[in-house]
């Protein structure tokens, strides 16, 4: 979830706005931050793709943000 609010805060967008961009409910990204739940890959793909980063990124597994690109 870290990663996710750097992303919103160099963006200066607000959970509500990534809500409503990409159909992710605010109660979702409540408790995934609140650690109640994990969000599922499908989420996480959304995520990546909305701030046009790779998943490895947004997961925390890389500290490359470029999406590797198939030719």
């Amino acid at each position: 979830y870290e990663i996710f609010m750097q992303l919103m805060k160099s963006r200066k967008l607000s959970a509500y706005k990534v809500s409503k961009d990409t159909g992710i409910t605010q109660a979702t990204l409540s408790r995934w931050k609140n650690g109640r739940v994990s969000p599922s890959l499908e989420t996480l793909q959304t995520l990546a793709d909305y701030f046009d980063v790779s998943l490895d990124y947004l997961m925390g597994r890389t500290e490359c943000r470029e999406i590797n690109k198939v030719k």
